[in-house]
Formats: C-alpha cells, sequence, structure tokens
C-alpha cells in the first residue's frame, strides 16, 4: 500500500477508535465476556443466521429467518445480548456507510 495512503488509514482509524459507536461496541464486548455461555449461544445464533442467509432466497429466506427470529427470540431480549447484538449491528452498518462512501466517491462501479 502506498505510503500516504497507510498513513491516512491509520489516521482516520485512530479518529474511528474514538467515536461513540465504536466505544459502545469495545465496552459491550467487554461485558458480554464476562457470560461465556451467552456468547457461545451468540456465536451459534450467528452462525445459523449466516448459513440462512447464504443457502435461501426469496420466501423460503424470509421463512427461516423468521424461524431463526421466534426461537431466540427470549435469548435476543436479555438485555446483555440485546446490548452487544445493537452494538455490533451499529458498528457493522457503520463500517459499510464507509466502504459505500468510498466507493461512491471513487466512482468505483
Amino acid at each position: 500500500m502506498d505510503e500516504n495512503i497507510e498513513g491516512y488509514t491509520r489516521e482516520f482509524l485512530e479518529k474511528l477508535k474514538t467515536t461513540d459507536v465504536y466505544l459502545n461496541y469495545v465496552e459491550q464486548v467487554k461485558k458480554i465476556n464476562n457470560y461465556p455461555d451467552l456468547l457461545r449461544q451468540i456465536n451459534e445464533y450467528r452462525d445459523e443466521s449466516f448459513m440462512i442467509q447464504n443457502k435461501y432466497e426469496g420466501e423460503e429466506l424470509y421463512d427461516k429467518t423468521d424461524e431463526l427470529s421466534q426461537r431466540y427470540e427470549k435469548f435476543l431480549e436479555i438485555p446483555v445480548v440485546d446490548d452487544f447484538m445493537s452494538a455490533e449491528l451499529a458498528l457493522v452498518r457503520t463500517m459499510q456507510d464507509i466502504n459505500m462512501y468510498i466507493v461512491e466517491g471513487l466512482d468505483f462501479h
């Protein structure tokens, strides 16, 4: 990578690490790590969700996603789980927004 780009990227990452969305995510990771069983279940939920999203489409995707949501509904309502999942989603959406901003800014199709 070009030295200038690498330097700018490092600076950007340092700024990103000071944002509320990132700091909240880090705090929620610390909290959920105190509950290994809940973390294991979160990972199971993620794995199953990933599999469904990559295996199904259309109405079948909707049905399988709905089934998964119903099965994990009570689990996802546990405050520490909900807080972690919400913080993770917020960070992921931020990263997606950054990627789209870069792609659009470079007219990369």
